[in-house]
């Protein structure tokens, strides 16, 4: 169950982080989190492709692997 402490703090990861996308990162971490033990990785190394910031299902044994883009394709 999440409470709403931290679901603020995920909020503010996220205006720090995507201040002009919040709602793109917002539901990445939705979506990401849905099932029990869900995960969302954030790649901000700066050497990293823009379009694989955000990421769900990375390992060997997931068996799909999501990317997260937002919608109007500008990050």
């Amino acid at each position: 169950m999440r409470s709403p402490n931290s679901m603020l703090s995920v909020r503010n990861i996220g205006v720090q982080l995507f201040p002009r996308q919040l709602d793109y990162f917002l539901d990445a971490y939705r979506q990401a989190t849905k099932h029990p033990y869900g995960y969302l990785v954030i790649d901000m190394h700066a050497s990293s492709d823009p379009t694989l910031r955000l990421r769900t299902n990375i390992f060997k044994d997931d068996e799909e692997k999501l990317i997260f883009i937002p919608k109007n394709d500008k990050i």
